[in-house]
C-alpha cells in the first residue's frame, strides 16, 4: 500500500506539473460567502492520474521489480538478520509490552515515556471524568443525531448564500470514527501519580471538517490580537527590542489553569462573535461561525473504556478550532478586565499571551502586583491564574529570561533547553564572569 501511494503521487506531480487539479471550479464571486477553494481546503480525491510519463514508468517498474526479488529471496532464507537487541532485553520488552498492569504513555512536555501503574491512570482519568460540571455520561453513541444536526444547518447556510455546496460537501464527514479520550502524564509537575493533561483524538471523527474550518477562520483573527504570540522565535524577538529594564522592574508570568476545560460554552461562543464582529465579518457569516461552533462545542462526544461522555464545558485537546478559540476567549478577557483596569495602565511595560501562558513586566512595587493578581482571579470563578516573579529571572515557554549587562552588547543563546536571553540592564562589574556556551552550542552575538 505505501509504494502503491508513492507511485499515486510521482504520477500526480508529473501530470500537474502542466495541468490544474481536476475537480469542480470554484464559487463564482458573489454566489456564496465561504467556499473551499476560499479556505485553501479540498475534498478528498480518488483521482488516478495516466501513466504518461516513460521515464517515471521505466523508475516505477524497476522498484516493482526489486520489491519482488526482495520478497522472493525474503522467503527463501537468503537474507541473514541481526538484531540490535540482546536475548535479554527482548524478553524484558515482551514481557512489558505483555503486562495489562501498565499503562505506556508519552510525557505531556519534555518528549519523555512514561510507564506507570494502570490502576493509577484510571484513577486520575475517572478524577476528571466524574466532574460533573466538565463531562457528563450518556447511555448511546450519539453519532446519528450529531450528524443529521450538521446536515441541518449546513441545509440552512447553504440556502442563505454562506457557503457552496463543495465546502458543505466538505463538513460532511463519511464514516467517521468514535473519538477517543486519553491522558498525557504531566510528569514535570509530579514525578509518582502525575497529574494528566486530557486529549480526545478528533482526528476524522464526525466534527474534525467543522473544527477544521472554523480554525481556518479564527486563525487570521487571533494572529491580529494585541497580546498574541506565535511560538518562542516570536517571543525572542520581543524580548531583544525591549531595550533596558529598570533593575526594580519584576519578571512576571501567569498561567491559567485548566483553561481549555473551563471556558463556558456561552462566554466562549460569545468571545468568538465579538471578535468576528470587531474583524467586520458579514452577518451571515458570523451566524455560520457561530452556529458550527455551537454546534462543535455541545456535541463533543468520546469514549472512555466503553462508556460514552459529552463535554459541557470547555473544548477538548485535539480540536483543530481548540487553540483560536481559546485565544478569542482570552483576548475578550483581556479586553473587559486587563486592559482598562487601572493598576495594569499604571504599572505593566509589555503583556504578551502564548493561549493561557502569560508574560509581562510590571514596573510598580509588589504589593500592586499581588493586588492585580487578586482581581484577575476573582473576575470569573472559572478562570484561575497561577502569578509567579522575579526581579532578576524567570522561565516563560522553553526560554529562561534573564536581566544583565554584557560588556554593552545584547547576546542570545541556546541551550536546548533552555534558550537564556540576556538583556543589558546592570553593570557589567556586578556580574560574575560570562560562560560562553560550548562549541556545539547554537551561538549568536
Amino acid at each position: 500500500m505505501d509504494l502503491q501511494r508513492f507511485f499515486r503521487n510521482l504520477r500526480l506531480l508529473v501530470h500537474f506539473s502542466t495541468q490544474p487539479p481536476p475537480g469542480d471550479p470554484p464559487s463564482q464571486v458573489g454566489q456564496s460567502l465561504l467556499d473551499l477553494h476560499g479556505l485553501g481546503l479540498r475534498s478528498p480525491s480518488s483521482f488516478m492520474p495516466p501513466k504518461s510519463s516513460p521515464p517515471i514508468e521505466t523508475f516505477i517498474s524497476l522498484v516493482e521489480r526489486d520489491i519482488c526479488c526482495f520478497h522472493r529471496d525474503l522467503h527463501q532464507g537468503n537474507f541473514h538478520f541481526y538484531s540490535n537487541m540482546s536475548p535479554a532485553e527482548k524478553l524484558a520488552l515482551e514481557q512489558l509490552s505483555a503486562d495489562k498492569t501498565l499503562m505506556v504513555k508519552a510525557a505531556d512536555k519534555g518528549g519523555a515515556i512514561v510507564i506507570m501503574d494502570r490502576t493509577d491512570y484510571l484513577e486520575e482519568a475517572y478524577k476528571q471524568l466524574n466532574d460533573p460540571d466538565v463531562y457528563k455520561v450518556t447511555s448511546h453513541n450519539p453519532l446519528n443525531s450529531i450528524a443529521q444536526k450538521i446536515r441541518t444547518l449546513l441545509e440552512f447556510h447553504e440556502q442563505e448564500g454562506t457557503i457552496d455546496n463543495r465546502l458543505r460537501t466538505f463538513l460532511v464527514k463519511t464514516d467517521p470514527i468514535t473519538p477517543i479520550f486519553y491522558l498525557l502524564p504531566k510528569i514535570h509537575k509530579q514525578l509518582f501519580k502525575p497529574p494528566g493533561r486530557p486529549i480526545v483524538a478528533l482526528t476524522d471523527s464526525i466534527l474534525s471538517p467543522p473544527a477544521i474550518v472554523l480554525e481556518k477562520i479564527l486563525t487570521p483573527l487571533v494572529k491580529a490580537t494585541s497580546s498574541f504570540i506565535l511560538d518562542t522565535n516570536n517571543f525572542l524577538e520581543l524580548i531583544m527590542s525591549l531595550g533596558t529594564i529598570p533593575s526594580s522592574s519584576f519578571l512576571v508570568t501567569w498561567d491559567v489553569s485548566s483553561l481549555y476545560t473551563s471556558i463556558t460554552h456561552e462566554k466562549g461562543i460569545l468571545a468568538v462573535d465579538r471578535l468576528l464582529s470587531e474583524a467586520g465579518t458579514h452577518i451571515k457569516l458570523r451566524r455560520f461561525c457561530t452556529d458550527l461552533l455551537n454546534l462543535v462545542l455541545r456535541e463533543n462526544y468520546f469514549m472512555f473504556e466503553d462508556t460514552f461522555y459529552i463535554q459541557q464545558q470547555g473544548t477538548a485537546m485535539g480540536s483543530h478550532v481548540a487553540p483560536p478559540y481559546d485565544i478569542a476567549y482570552m483576548s475578550s478577557f483581556e479586553k473587559d478586565f486587563v486592559y482598562i483596569h487601572p493598576l495594569f495602565q499604571a504599572h505593566s511595560r509589555i503583556w504578551r499571551r502564548y493561549i493561557d501562558d502569560i508574560f509581562c513586566i510590571w514596573d510598580g512595587p509588589i504589593d500592586s502586583l499581588i493586588l492585580f493578581d487578586k482581581h484577575l482571579n476573582n473576575v470569573w470563578p472559572e478562570l484561575k491564574f497561577s502569578l509567579r516573579y522575579n526581579l532578576d529571572r524567570i522561565s516563560f515557554l522553553d526560554t529562561l529570561v534573564c536581566k544583565r549587562m554584557v560588556v554593552g552588547y545584547l547576546l542570545t543563546y541556546s541551550r536546548n533547553p533552555p534558550i537564556e536571553t540576556v538583556s543589558c540592564t546592570t553593570t557589567a562589574a556586578t556580574l560574575p564572569p560570562l560562560k560562553m556556551p560550548s562549541p556545539n552550542h547554537n551561538f549568536n552575538g
